[in-house]
């Protein structure tokens, strides 16, 4: 929590959350963007190059 804190602090407040903590913000994935078979066809899924 200390490592979180001296981030935080230096690099703003929010930089770096635990996982459970909500973004605040308005972003929110466009689902109807998403194939229908987002999680059986590995050829959907998108390429990080």
């Amino acid at each position: 929590m200390a490592t979180l804190d001296k981030i935080n602090a230096n690099m703003g407040l929010g930089t770096v959350r635990l996982a459970w903590v909500p973004a605040k913000g308005g972003w929110s994935m466009k689902q109807e963007l998403r194939s229908p078979r987002y999680t059986s066809n590995w050829r959907e899924l998108p390429a990080i190059r």
